[in-house]
């Protein structure tokens, strides 16, 4: 079932998985404010905290997960102790007493629960169906696994810091080119394998003033990245506004990384319903 060719949905999976991400990414902005590096450091203690793996995240740790230096880790922690979400003890950093009664971790793990579970319905829509019981596992394990696939994105890759965010209004502009096969079933899974390139009719081209709708971006930001993603080839301009260069829609472009990232969700989704997610420390 794993590989790719006509049959297997790997376009489809990738589509929702592209929205999981994007609208994971926005609930972290609301909670933690439009900054990737503060939202990624979030995200990865309240991973930590969920998953009880130990109240405490070293810099160094923090740094090497995300793949980032330092300092950046650094600057993002302290800026999260401003806003009132940790604390630090040293070089460590921890989520505060009570974290999970924080307003803004209360909405966030609400919006993420909300999330994840439209990436399951997305899955079996794409007849890649979660192992029974993965949709029914408690709130707070369903926000650690989608915690988990949040931050594959930083621990599973290597993304230069000056890349976010090119790299964020790209995805921004994928998301919103599919939104009507994304959010047809039929549609969807009509082009949902590798071989099924979606004819450009069904591809809404996305503008800036979309994607500015999303999080807030300044528009000048976006245009200025908008020009560096056409510049090298990624997006391409149109009357009616940009869509993904046209050349990543093909099988080759399909060969690898989505066809990972859909068997990596699957494991999450496997540990998940195995119980792997259940929290093992101590209140």
């Amino acid at each position: 079932m794993d590989r790719i060719g006509s049959t297997f949905p790997v376009r489809h999976a990738t589509r929702v998985i592209n929205a999981f991400q994007l609208r994971a990414q926005s609930a972290a902005f609301v909670a933690a404010g439009r900054d990737f590096h503060r939202s990624a450091v979030l995200m990865l203690m309240l991973r930590a905290a969920l998953k009880g793996d130990g109240r405490k995240f070293s810099l160094q740790a923090m740094s090497a997960s995300l793949h980032r230096p330092r300092e950046t880790v650094r600057r993002a922690g302290r800026a999260l102790i401003a806003a009132g979400f940790c604390e630090a003890d040293g070089n460590s950093f921890y989520l505060v007493p009570g974290f999970d009664t924080l307003p803004a971790i209360v909405r966030l793990s609400d919006a993420l629960v909300d999330i994840f579970d439209a990436l399951i319905a997305g899955f079996e829509v794409s007849g890649i169906h979660p192992p029974a019981g993965s949709a029914d596992r408690p709130p707070r394990e369903r926000v650690a696994a989608a915690l988990d696939i949040y931050l594959s994105v930083f621990e599973l890759s290597e993304v230069q810091p000056a890349a976010l965010m090119t790299l964020y209004l790209i995805g921004a502009v994928t998301v919103l080119n599919a939104v009507r096969l994304t959010d047809d079933p039929v549609l969807g899974c009509r082009y949902g394998g590798a071989d099924d390139v979606p004819p450009d009719d069904l591809r809404c081209p996305a503008t800036l003033r979309e994607v500015e709708a999303l999080d807030g971006f300044p528009y000048p930001t976006l245009w200025r990245h908008a020009v560096l993603a056409e510049l090298i080839g990624v997006l391409e301009k149109t009357p009616d506004g940009y869509l993904l260069a046209r050349k990543y829609l093909t099988y080759s472009a399909l060969s690898r990384e989505p066809l990972e990232k859909v068997r990596y969700i699957r494991r999450v989704l496997h540990d998940l319903a195995a119980g792997r997610y259940a929290w093992t420390g101590a209140e």
